[in-house]
């Protein structure tokens, strides 16, 4: 089915909507994760410069696997800081590993599925690309690749504080805390039926749309949970201060 002009434009619409909430919502967890790192608690890491690295990079759909990149090892690096068991680190590296080489892979075969980056759209239209069966498995294998990379370090809070030296109470607030950083995965798996059509000539533009919204919302929504995961020091304060103003209420 071909959608009209005016429905492929709505769609547009709705994809510049995503991607402006989207940016504002990064923007502002970002800019107070450096703050809590950089002015609270003075321990500014590479996971905060990967997680920067994200941020610049979601402002191009060009570079949506290279964002998956930087705040995927922005989260391990965020992981590794707290995990002491050796199994559990290499597990870690080793889906770290896996993703960003799959990855990396599928950013190249991006840029030159068409041949020469410059005639894409041309070569698109034409059907001069890498067979549309080849550009699906592909889009699958990352895909599925991010999803078992989320879903893993969404599991490994459970390892991390089964033995953990904690009450209750702090345990479930470390975990909800480590657990919010693998939000993202739920829009991936909303973006999966997507997939499918983006090799379709017919109804480019729409199929197109529908991915980069899905795409947008995945990645806003990590990297805005990666953020949110180290803010607890400004969520304490904040807490504190309000308990003080109650009481000399």
């Amino acid at each position: 089915m071909n959608h009209s002009e005016e429905e492929t434009q709505s769609r547009s619409h709705a994809l510049i909507a995503v991607a402006a909430v989207m940016l504002f919502v990064t923007y502002l967890t970002v800019s107070l994760r450096l703050w809590v790192r950089g002015r609270m608690i003075h321990s500014l890491g590479w996971d905060d410069a990967h997680m920067c690295i994200a941020l610049w990079s979601i402002i191009n759909e060009v570079f949506y696997v290279l964002t998956h990149i930087f705040m995927k090892i922005s989260l391990a690096i965020l992981f590794l800081r707290l995990i002491i068991v050796k199994w559990q680190r290499y597990l870690v590296f080793i889906v770290i590993g896996l993703g960003t080489i799959v990855n990396i892979v599928s950013i190249f075969f991006v840029i030159f599925m068409c041949g020469n980056p410059r005639s894409y759209l041309d070569r698109v239209v034409t059907k001069k690309c890498v067979n549309s069966t080849v550009q699906i498995a592909m889009a699958y294998e990352q895909a599925g690749v991010t999803l078992m990379t989320d879903w893993v370090l969404a599991i490994l809070p459970v390892f991390l504080l089964w033995n953990a030296k904690m009450d209750r109470r702090t345990k479930v607030s470390v975990g909800f805390i480590l657990l919010l950083g693998t939000t993202g995965s739920v829009a991936a798996v909303a973006r999966f039926p997507y997939i499918e059509n983006i090799a379709l000539v017919d109804d480019f533009f729409w199929n197109a749309s529908n991915l980069a919204i899905w795409s947008t919302i995945e990645l806003g929504t990590g990297i805005t949970a990666g953020s949110l995961a180290t803010l607890r020091p400004l969520f304490k304060r904040i807490a504190y201060h309000v308990n003080k103003s109650t009481r000399s209420g």
